[in-house]
């Protein structure tokens, strides 16, 4: 096993392991996925109260909306996934439906 490091003043750093350049494409674009998924939570959630919705309502509303988005674009945009299996979106939908009841329990104790 061959080791390099890199020489800093007085000090010398460990170079970690080389990433795939794929590894790391598909890491950045799961970075943008949850980033304009959060994005799409919060402004479905907004848009909800601002039309006098309940905020559990638009909480769980919101999520599930952002939810879906991650889904798709995950599963086609970052992992360019062609499998087609009912089992896939139903351990998908099973996880997320355990995070939702989380998520809008946090968000109730939040807000007051």
């Amino acid at each position: 096993m061959i080791s390099t490091s890199t020489a800093v003043g007085n000090v010398t750093l460990p170079h970690g392991p080389r990433v795939d350049p794929a590894t790391r494409r598909a890491f950045l674009r799961f970075l943008v996925v949850g980033t304009t998924a959060v994005l799409i939570d919060f402004c479905v959630y907004r848009t909800l109260l601002s039309v006098d919705q309940s905020a559990a309502f638009a909480k769980g509303l919101s999520y599930l909306t952002g939810m879906a988005f991650g889904f798709v674009a995950n599963k086609f945009w970052t992992f360019g996934s062609k499998r087609s299996s009912a089992a896939e979106p139903i351990g998908y939908l099973v996880l997320y439906t355990i995070t939702l009841g989380v998520n809008v329990g946090l968000n109730a104790v939040a807000l007051p």
